[in-house]
Order: structure tokens, then C-alpha cells, then sequence
């Protein structure tokens, strides 16, 4: 459930814009503390992963309790697309986050300009992987 739980939270990334809210909160922060230095990665990161981490939570929640633990089959069809599609995700802002630690930004900039190659083919599997769990579930057995 873990990986249709993450390939859930990253589509719903593309739908809801939970970092836009959490974005002005983590420059606040960086802003108000003039003695240390944080670098523009560790911003990314941590904004990737509470975003990543709120939205998991919501994905969980609607998988619980739409009980699709009890109504997939033990073998559950679509993982392997699932974890190819997060594999390529996750593997794009791993590179992104050791761009932006380049100075200058050009490293980061062709990243994001070639990410694209990378980026919309793991939602197209992500998006194949769920597609096959939501057909093999089971009917929802009414109370």
C-alpha cells in the first residue's frame, strides 16, 4: 500500500498546491535567522518532503478508509509501474537538489529545462499503475 499511497500523493502534488503554502513559511524562516546560512537546497528539500509527507498523509487517509488493503488481491497489479514511475521522480529532484547547490544556476536551470523528459513519463506510469490497482479492486462490500 505504501507505493499506491506515494504514486496517490505525488499526483495529487499536481492538484492541490500544498508548497505554495508552505514556501512563504520556510522564507520566513530563512529570512529571520540572519546568522545561519541556509543554502537554497536544503529549502528545496524540506519543502519537498513536508509537501510530499502532508499529501501522503491525505492519500492514506482516503485509502484507509475506502479499505482498499482488504479489496486488492494479495498481488497487487501496477507496482511495478508505480515504483518505476516514483524511481524516475525521485531520481529527478535528487539531481535537481545537487544542481541548485552549483553556483550560478545554470547547472539547476538545465536540469529543470530537461527534467521534463523525466518528470511527465513517471506521472504516465504512476497514472498506469494506479489505473491497474483501481481495476483489480474488489467490489465495496455495503454494511
Amino acid at each position: 500500500m505504501f507505493y499506491i499511497n506515494m504514486g496517490l500523493a505525488i499526483l495529487l502534488s499536481k492538484v492541490l498546491p500544498v508548497s505554495a503554502f508552505i514556501m512563504p513559511i520556510l522564507i520566513l524562516v530563512k529570512s529571520n535567522i540572519k546568522s545561519i546560512k541556509i543554502p537554497n537546497s536544503v529549502i528545496i528539500a524540506m519543502l519537498l518532503i513536508i509537501s510530499i509527507g502532508v499529501l501522503y498523509l491525505v492519500a492514506h487517509i482516503f485509502t484507509k478508509h475506502q479499505k482498499f488493503a482488504e479489496r486488492l488481491p494479495s498481488k497487487k497489479p501496477g507496482t511495478a509501474f508505480i515504483v518505476a514511475g516514483l524511481i524516475f521522480y525521485a531520481l529527478y529532484f535528487f539531481v535537481l537538489i545537487i544542481a541548485s547547490s552549483v553556483v550560478g544556476g545554470g547547472a539547476s536551470f538545465a536540469v529543470l529545462q530537461l527534467g521534463v523528459y523525466v518528470v511527465y513519463p513517471s506521472y504516465v506510469l504512476i497514472c498506469v499503475g494506479l489505473y491497474k490497482s483501481y481495476k483489480a479492486l474488489s467490489p465495496k462490500e455495503i454494511p
